[in-house]
């Protein structure tokens, strides 16, 4: 019984083989994706993309970036006094293709001037992160759009 189904198989084999060779490739079929898609960023001189197949990560992956972010944030006082239970900190930035972050926004706002004291602390902190594995799009590094948010709750016991 071995025998009849390896010698079924090996038809199967060269029949894929022989369609790539007639310019049909059975495979890409299966697998080509659309076009991730992108921008021109004028100021950067750059192609920034805002849907790619694999996002920018923090290198060791969101456990990493947790364990980063609770061993770096220090709270400061101030924010703690006028703290709101629901405060969220929304961050964008771009991931470029060798990992450095760049653009980085907290909230929409740049100016660090505008920030309320917990903003400038998440602006400070993230700007420590380091190197980020960059997007990628149809197996190329690629400058990327990356958003991360953030609940600040603080207990009062």
């Amino acid at each position: 019984m071995l025998k009849w189904s390896f010698i079924l198989l090996i038809p199967v084999f060269w029949m894929a083989d022989n369609l790539q060779q007639d310019g049909i490739d059975v495979k890409a079929e299966e697998t080509e994706t659309a076009p991730c898609k992108s921008y021109y960023d004028k100021a950067l001189k750059k192609q920034v993309y805002t849907q790619v197949d694999i996002e920018p990560e923090y290198i060791g992956g969101a456990p990493a970036y947790q364990r980063f972010l609770n061993k770096h944030m220090r709270y400061p006082q101030e924010g703690i006094d006028e703290h709101n239970p629901q405060d969220r900190i929304e961050m964008k930035f771009i991931v470029d293709t060798d990992g450095s972050i760049i653009q980085p926004r907290i909230n929409d706002k740049t100016d660090t001037t505008d920030f309320t004291p917990f903003e400038k602390e998440m602006f400070r902190v993230l700007k420590l992160t380091g190197k980020w594995q960059p997007g990628i799009c149809q197996g190329k590094k690629v400058a990327a759009e990356a958003k991360k948010s953030m609940v600040v709750c603080l207990s009062t016991e």
